[in-house]
């Protein structure tokens, strides 16, 4: 966190830095969560390293387009409270030219990243072809959202049936799951992004 901080200046843009690291070190977490405390059933053991950077940089397109981009990402973030729609929707309506997710994982491919990790994070509002990886990232994403970190207002949770099916969850699960967070986990995650 402290060496992207490093790379871009927030009096550059209006992009919201603290939220956009709420958020995503928070899917890192609860991610991690999920893995560690076997909440969520996988087909094989998950690396890691894949799922803890895939998670925590999930949103880097969002980043990108933030800071090197502003004028178009203020235009999504019109478009999106104007028609009440989702950030992910907003970039679709407006052509999704360039798609946080895409720009995400266009950066990533030169990374040492792990293939199936530049993937889910190219694909971690859609399910082309989903694999554990994917789910998990999918998941760990919605739950950072209903719990409210670093959403935006009106921004709501919309998982996957499929893929909480695959990972062995249901509605009372994911429900259970965000009262739990909510309880233990999401104070935690705020003082350790303040903390960076």
């Amino acid at each position: 966190v402290k060496m992207i901080n490093s790379l871009v200046k927030p009096q550059d843009t209006e992009f919201d830095l603290k939220r956009f690291w709420e958020h995503s070190v928070g899917t890192a977490i609860i991610a991690d969560k999920l893995v560690v405390d076997r909440l969520v059933r996988t087909a094989k053991p998950l690396e890691f390293t894949d799922y803890w950077i895939g998670a925590l940089l999930h949103d880097v397109g969002k980043l990108v387009l933030g800071f090197f981009f502003w004028d178009w990402m203020s235009r999504i973030l019109a478009h999106r409270v104007a028609k009440g729609v989702t950030f992910r929707q907003a970039e679709i309506d407006l052509g999704d030219v360039a798609g946080h997710q895409r720009v995400g994982q266009l950066m990533l491919l030169n990374s040492d990243m792990g293939e199936a990790a530049v993937a889910a994070v190219g694909h971690h509002h859609e399910m082309p072809e989903p694999d554990d990886l994917l789910r998990l990232l999918h998941v760990a994403n919605n739950l950072a959202k209903a719990v409210g970190l670093g959403t935006l207002p009106g921004e709501e949770a919309e998982f996957d049936d499929s893929a909480l099916r695959e990972l062995g969850l249901d509605a009372d699960g994911v429900q259970q799951l965000r009262e739990d967070l909510e309880k233990h986990m999401v104070q935690e995650i705020r003082t350790v992004v303040a903390n960076c």
